[in-house]
């Protein structure tokens, strides 16, 4: 019995599990200068300590027909992000407690007035 006990605990601790967070909407530069986005941070009481990510969804939207260019960041490392919603295992094994943010600048020719919104992060930990 305490056999099968121990094995479940090691199974639990193994486990996997996500945490969501979402940010405000933030106006996009027409400068060459990015902004950056609210930090998204797993939720009060997320049993998050000492687990890796092992991927990120996220999504954002912009206004039909705007382009810009847009970052995923955890601290300064950043991934260019090829469209509005996807998923990337590039911040794997990055600890599940850490914060990401987005990061946008317009594209040449973008109009004045932009605002990304809907910014949201799911992270996949193990």
């Amino acid at each position: 019995m305490s056999m099968l006990c121990a094995a479940g605990a090691a199974l639990g601790a193994a486990a996997g599990g996500s945490w969501v967070a979402n940010a405000p909407g933030v106006p996009v530069p027409v400068s060459e200068r990015a902004v950056r986005s609210a930090e998204l941070l797993p939720p009060p009481g997320a049993a998050v300590e000492g687990r890796r990510v092992a991927s990120v969804h996220w999504q954002y939207a912009l206004p039909p027909a705007v382009r810009a260019h847009a970052w995923l960041c955890l601290a300064e490392r950043c991934v260019a992000l090829p469209g509005a919603r996807g998923t990337s295992t590039a911040f794997a094994g990055a600890a599940a407690d850490s914060g990401f943010h987005f990061r946008f600048a317009a594209a040449p020719g973008a109009p004045q007035g932009v605002r990304a919104s809907r910014m949201q992060v799911i992270v996949n930990y193990q």
